[in-house]
């Protein structure tokens, strides 16, 4: 059961980790806007 749960955990870790950086990059460019 473990097994075939661990690929869908790790693309989900995965797919937040990219949103995450995404998120991150966005706010990095609107502070450059700001200022």
């Amino acid at each position: 059961m473990k097994m075939s749960i661990l690929p869908v955990w790790s693309s989900l870790v995965y797919t937040v980790h990219y949103l995450f950086l995404g998120y991150s990059a966005q706010l990095t460019d609107e502070r450059k806007h700001h200022v």
